[in-house]
């Protein structure tokens, strides 16, 4: 038990309340486990506590037990396994009556709530689950792991047919969604351990993984620490003085706070160390203290959120440039600012849950419409036909000119805990822009979503807002006008419709859960602090990376540092990312085949994210398409930005490693044509995987002298780019160097839809880069007269000036070993006589050589062997060979070593590793851990297996390496004493057609005697 852990009842007695388990498990990770099948005994092995639901004690007994249906709804037996429990305690809102574990009867909480505050209630769904989750963040856990809710066919214990509640899944999705969002909000990770779950909403791990991981100690733990500069608004106070407070707590940052005047800012700042000063709104500050804090400390920042833009821009765009980083609330004025150092971000505003969240319970509200906000000619304009139709309930601000909306008017203005009380008694709430900018000069136009509308959404209120392009990217689902009939009409419908109004909101409050003050503060750290902090170490944990900005610059940096790029090593690692929407039906499929057949083409890390929604095909089945293949998964909900929401997650992974590296990305194509495939965009994908994926030669050319490299360049600014980026590669397949991108503004990448496109011309000036096929294209590419008429000839002639890797010249012809140029040897000599000394040296008595072209090897061995006076049993088996073969079964009880040789791909290669594994060997040799440029056209990956047994750390690893382009021998040793095995059976005779590997193959009689086994002999 925990320290912090509440202690038991002084008498000895057992606690039988649910007050008495608070923090009982402070710090821990719990496991929830429900009754489907994904639920399995290895559960009870893991070392962690359990919270089980209704009869999960006939596969083993959790620790506790949360039951909250009546006895009389358990059929057949079911109750009796409840009855009988052996847990701890068993948790139910209801008299269970007589059982054998001690009761615990608790209070029911809200439907849906999310918040673990000091009352002990839990709260509910229509899922058992839910309640014990509650009871797990109850009890004080760091880390929940839910398994065995799925919501899949049957239950562990018997095929028990389509779940009750499969109908529900889609808003029970959405429930344990906005829980995981909750319990985030307080330091409390959820997170799914089913593999075949069919919840989407939350974060996927093993169980294995879950219960080896330590709990991440906060970000106060790991040594950020900020000071927030709050300035007193007019008009709503507070609130981001109240909401960055709660965020750093919430995120256990090491804070501290004072206002911008405060005589004894420099004090404190000084005192507390921070590693960011964080300045909210900044005028003040600037006038008050001037360029005091521009060197305060050497490995500190400061930082500005100007929160007012444009309508302030002209003012603010004079003194920011004294602060190392500037975030601003609305992207238009992003080019206005010159900070020090540490670039222009947009950071949106945002809602403090502990003030902004849904009321307890579900009763009407009180007013229909209402709108709070300052008076202006354009919000008089828009609200009278409202108020004269009698559909405007109230409105807060003023002073307005009208007599109605001042008859209306509840005050002229509120405290910022009374606003958000008002839109949990408010169905609808308007949003309407101000039309008067106090410097703005230029007339930009304001686009972004105020706080009026996250904090509207997170109380429950659905907002209809005016049009405006930041408002439509982040909600896109959200009720917009245009005019005063367009809301007039709009307000109509929605109170006519409950329906459609309940719609609208629950899909607005599923994109609320990154737009909390927590995600504001983790996002500017990360971005602030990013010139600071050192490259983690390799190996170490690298933080989540930061959402991306929604409109970052449209161009690159005005001054961005000059490429000088070293030539590539001589084999490069190559890395994967690959974003994937996979849309039930035979698009995603055909997309992922055309990826495997070229995959070993990638010798480092293969990252693929994978978003669902309820268009997707099962998660499970998607990945175990990529079985065997080596994959890294990313999962996360599908929304309205794409794969401009993983492809930030995959670069921060390969971030961390080697600046020599290079990374390719892609998606699949098609999917959303679904359940058609239109010809020329299949055209346009094929072409994609052929151009980029199967002429390595040529793409590694063009990287030598670029930064990336792609095809069907297209040279301007577009619409659907929302203008940023001066060129694209049309259909997003591209290659990358590390030390050139990295080197930049990478983490800029725009969340809207078809970003990711846009990113490399925002990286990158097309001089800094190449195109493969079509450079400044003209043309659309998914269109089937560009591909009758343009595409098609053009990838044929560029086809045949291709020309096909030519093998090394000492692999075409090999050189002898030893004075020996047959039979055939296709090692290097030197690589091959040093393994072969090392190989006599472990006296082994039975080697298993797997792959093709052995012959020479065999011969060589025996060779060498009977020379020593120490025969060895060789035998052989194809590349291919099943594990459950019927060749395998008359193999030795003991094979001492094996040789690998020949074996395309990774999945073959690491497959022959554990058969070795199995055989019992304990020298394994790789051949061919050299990577190059023909291993990459070839497919060839065991210098990737090699590295994956380095990492591993166990037993002996040697290399034999004689500096060539290819080759290389490798091996792993797993124990040196081979007198440890038992000897071998003896076989009763030769088998038929006997042909003796250590004679030359000259046909002369061989005095040899035959191996062992009748098992393809050497």
């Amino acid at each position: 038990m925990s320290a912090s852990s509440t202690a038991e009842p002084p008498d000895g007695s057992t606690p039988n309340s649910l007050a008495d388990f608070r923090n009982r498990h402070a710090g821990e990770s719990i496991v929830v486990c429900g009754c489907g099948r994904s639920l399995t005994a290895d559960v009870a092995q893991v070392g962690l506590t359990t919270i089980g639901v209704n009869d999960v004690g006939r596969l083993f007994t959790p620790d506790y037990l949360v039951v909250v249906n009546p006895p009389r709804q358990f059929r057949h037996s079911r109750f009796e396994h409840v009855r009988q429990s052996q847990a701890q305690a068993v948790f139910s809102q209801l008299d269970l009556g007589e059982l054998h574990a001690p009761q615990v009867r608790f209070r029911l909480g809200r439907t849906g709530g999310t918040d673990i505050g000091t009352e002990a209630v839990l709260h509910h769904t229509q899922n058992s689950p839910y309640v014990a989750v509650c009871l797990a963040a109850w009890m004080g856990a760091r880390r929940i792991g839910l398994i065995g809710v799925d919501f899949s066919e049957d239950h562990f214990f018997a095929r028990t047919g389509r779940h009750a509640l499969s109908g529900r899944l889609s808003r029970i999705d959405s429930e344990y969604t906005a829980l995981a969002e909750g319990l985030k909000a307080q330091g409390i990770e959820l997170v799914n351990l089913s593999p075949i779950s069919r919840l989407q909403g939350l974060p996927r791990t093993s169980l294995q993984d879950f219960a080896g991981r330590v709990p991440e100690a906060p970000l106060g733990e790991r040594g950020q620490r900020v000071f927030l500069v709050h300035h007193r608004f007019l008009t709503c106070g507070e609130v981001f003085h109240d909401g960055l407070r709660h965020a750093a707590r919430s995120l256990g940052l090491a804070h501290a706070e004072a206002d911008c005047l405060d005589p004894r800012l420099p004090e404190k700042v000084a005192a507390f160390a921070p590693d960011l000063l964080l300045v909210v709104h900044g005028r003040r500050f600037v006038q008050r203290w001037g360029d005091r804090f521009n060197s305060w400390a050497p490995a500190s920042r400061s930082a500005v959120w100007l929160v007012d833009e444009p309508y302030e821009v002209d003012d603010t765009s004079r003194w920011s440039h004294h602060f190392d980083t500037v975030f601003v609330n609305d992207a238009v004025t992003l080019g206005r600012h010159h900070p020090r150092s540490g670039g222009v971000h947009h950071l949106p505003m945002a809602f403090d849950p502990v003030h902004c969240h849904a009321p307890s319970d579900a009763s009407p509200r009180r007013h229909r419409v209402g709108f709070i906000g300052g008076a202006n000619p354009t919000r008089e304009r828009m609200l009278l036909p409202l108020a004269q139709a009698g559909l405007l309930s109230y409105v807060v601000g003023g002073p307005w000119r009208s007599p109605l909306l001042r008859r209306l008017t509840l005050a002229p203005r509120i405290p910022h805990e009374r606003t958000a009380a008002l839109y949990r008694q408010t169905d609808i709430v308007l949003n309407v822009f101000r039309d008067r900018h106090h410097f703005n000069a230029a007339g930009l136009r304001e686009g972004a979503p105020g706080p009026r509308v996250f904090e509207a959404l997170a109380c429950g209120a659905l907002v209809v807002s005016e049009a405006r392009e930041g408002v439509c990217t982040t909600f896109p689902e959200l009720p917009t006008f245009d005019d005063d009939a367009g809301l007039l009409h709009q307000v109509q419908r929605l109170l006519a419709d409950p329906e459609a109004r309940e719609q609208a909101l629950r899909a607005c409050q599923a994109r609320l859960s990154t737009h909390r003050y927590a995600d504001r503060l983790a996002q500017a750290l990360a971005l602030a602090l990013a010139l600071t902090r050192q490259p983690p170490a390799k190996g170490a944990p690298l933080a989540p990376p930061a959402p991306a900005p929604r409109h970052p610059p449209a161009n690159p940096p005005a001054n961005p540092p000059a490429l000088a790029l070293s030539p590539l090593v001589a084999a490069p690692r190559r890395h994967l990312m690959y974003h994937l929407w996979p849309v039930r039906g035979e698009t995603w499929r055909w997309n992922v085949a055309q990826l495997l057949e070229r995959i070993e083409l990638f010798n480092g890390r293969r990252l693929v994210s994978i978003v669902v929604d309820d268009r997707t095909e099962d998660l499970a089945e998607v990945q175990a398409a990529f079985a065997g293949h080596g994959v890294e998964f990313f999962v996360r909900p599908n929304a309205q930005g794409g794969e401009s929401l993983t492809f930030p997650i995959m670069l921060a992974e390969l971030a961390r490693e080697r600046p020599e590296d290079l990374s390719f990305y892609a998606h699949a194509k098609g999917v959303k044509y679904e359940p058609d495939f239109p010809p020329a965009v299949q055209r346009w994908a094929e072409a994609q995987y052929t151009v980029t994926l199967d002429h390595w030669p040529t793409v590694r050319a063009h990287l030598e002298r670029h930064a990336m490299t792609g095809m069907l360049r297209r040279v301007g600014r577009f619409a659907n780019h929302h203008h940023v980026g001066d060129w694209h590669y049309s259909g997003t397949f591209f290659w990358f160097r590390h030390d050139a991108v990295f080197s930049r503004r990478w983490q800029d990448v725009p969340a809207f839809y078809g970003g990711v496109e846009a990113w490399p011309g925002m990286m990158f000036s097309r001089q800094e880069t190449s195109c493969l096929l079509l450079d400044q294209l003209r043309e659309l590419p998914y269109r089937d007269r560009f591909w009758a008429h343009r595409g098609t000839p053009a990838l044929r002639q560029w086809l045949r000036h291709q020309k096909a890797p030519t093998p090394p010249a000492d692999l075409l012809k090999p050189l002898a070993f030893e004075g020996h140029a047959h039979p055939r040897l296709e090692q290097r000599p030197a690589e091959f006589g040093a393994w072969l000394r090392q190989l006599l040296a472990d006296r082994p008595r039975h080697l298993l050589l797997i792959g093709p072209r052995q012959e020479g090897v065999a011969w060589h061995v025996q060779r060498h062997a009977e020379a020593s006076g120490q025969p060895i049993q060789v035998w052989q088996l194809p590349a291919g060979a099943d594990s459950s073969a019927s060749e395998l079964a008359t193999l030795p009880t003991q094979v001492d070593a094996v040789f690998i040789d020949g074996v395309p791909g990774h999945a073959g290669c690491q497959r022959n590793v554990e058969l070795a594994q199995r055989l019992g060997a304990r020298h394994i040799a790789l051949h061919d851990i050299v990577d190059s440029d023909w291993h990459a056209a070839s497919g060839c990956c065991v210098s990737r297996v090699w590295a994956e047994l380095a990492a591993r750390q166990t037993g002996e690893l040697t290399t034999h390496v004689d500096g060539g382009e290819w080759g290389g021998i490798g091996v792993w040793r797993l124990a040196p004493d081979w007198a440890l095995k038992p000897e071998p059976k003896p076989d009763p005779g030769p088998p038929a057609g006997h042909r003796c590997v250590r004679c030359p193959p000259t046909g002369e009689p061989c005095p040899h005697p035959p191996p062992l086994s009748t098992a393809q002999p050497a």
